[in-house]
């Protein structure tokens, strides 16, 4: 859950707050209802109420809400905002909105079940017609050689300590996804898109996508980055990918099992997967890999998913 210091970094991300006043203002029409879907601090509801929205509900589960109402009624909107302090699936309206706005994302929009109240929101609380901001969601991946970013997961538990035998905790290590703001530089393959988002026809929080990303130069590959290029209106959207103007959603960087060396030519397919798991309210996620060398060869490489990053009981079997 986010605090209060999280929603005011999110506030002065720029490139994410001007992009999402802009969509709103030329989305939102006089008279409109709006669901403001994960309201945090409000700014979106005020937005919408300063577009022109007759009524806007704003769905919040966290505490956070206290600091909306108090600035929605410092900005003279608290009369026409809803604040319903609830996990969005369990709200109920009495009517249906004509926009349904939203930013639940994560380093990319597979994140918790954010994408799961969208769906269900999506369903429940729009009119026919009716409009989402984000319109859709690219997800890119590419190959990362990065050093830095695979000794998170590697270095701690691979060198031991005073004397200690470490090992056993690299493998839950090397199978968890971190959020890191990875650099053009480190990339080592050409992007390429994984899953496109249609927010208005998706119907399932699962995904499964086979990529291949081909070695641009010659370098080791520690594992590969995935971020995500949005529209949320037309002609108005941002990415968070390496080289554009950083933003709070950073990338996610996933480790492989252990360094490749690649040659310019060579290619790495990722069997990538993403499974919503309800009862924990987040995500397992796969991904094998195979290298394919320019010569023509094939082997499998790795099998790794964040099944793995957890604890279990000693002497289960794998």
């Amino acid at each position: 859950m986010y605090d209060l210091y999280d929603h005011g970094r999110m506030i002065a991300d720029r490139v994410r707050g001007d992009a999402y006043a802009r969509a709103i203002a030329a989305t939102v029409r006089p008279d409109d209802i709006v669901v403001d879907l994960g309201t945090g601090t409000g700014i979106f509801a005020v937005l919408a109420c300063r577009a022109g929205a007759r009524r806007v509900y704003a769905i919040e589960p966290s505490g956070i809400i206290e600091v909306a109402r108090e600035i929605a009624a410092a900005n003279g909107c608290l009369d026409r905002i809803e604040f319903l302090q609830s996990d969005a699936r369990r709200v109920e309206l009495n009517e249906k909105a004509n926009v349904l706005v939203t930013d639940l994302r994560g380093t990319i929009p597979f994140f918790t079940s954010s994408l799961d109240a969208l769906i269900d929101a999506r369903k429940r609380f729009l009119a026919d017609g009716g409009v989402l901001i984000p319109r859709s969601d690219v997800i890119v991946a590419a190959l990362v050689e990065s050093p830095e970013a695979y000794a998170v997961h590697d270095r701690p538990w691979s060198a031991g300590w005073e004397g200690i035998d470490l090992t056993p905790a690299r493998r839950l290590a090397i199978n968890g996804m971190r959020k890191r703001m990875i650099e053009l530089r480190e990339l080592i393959s050409e992007p390429a898109n994984v899953v496109a988002i249609d927010y208005e026809t998706i119907a399932t929080t699962d995904f499964e996508a086979t990529i291949e990303l081909g070695a641009t130069r010659d370098g080791t590959a520690h594992g590969f980055a995935l971020w995500f290029d949005t529209q949320l209106a037309c002609g108005i959207g941002f990415s968070n990918a390496p080289g554009s103007e950083a933003t709070i959603y950073g990338r996610s960087f996933v480790p492989f099992e252990s360094p490749v060396d690649l040659r310019q030519g060579d290619a790495i397919v990722i069997d990538l997967a993403a499974r919503f798991v309800s009862a924990d309210d987040d995500y397992l996620w796969r991904w094998n890999t195979t290298m394919k060398r320019r010569e023509g060869e094939s082997r499998p490489l790795f099998r790794q998913s964040t099944f793995f990053s957890h604890p279990r009981k000693f002497g289960m079997a794998e």
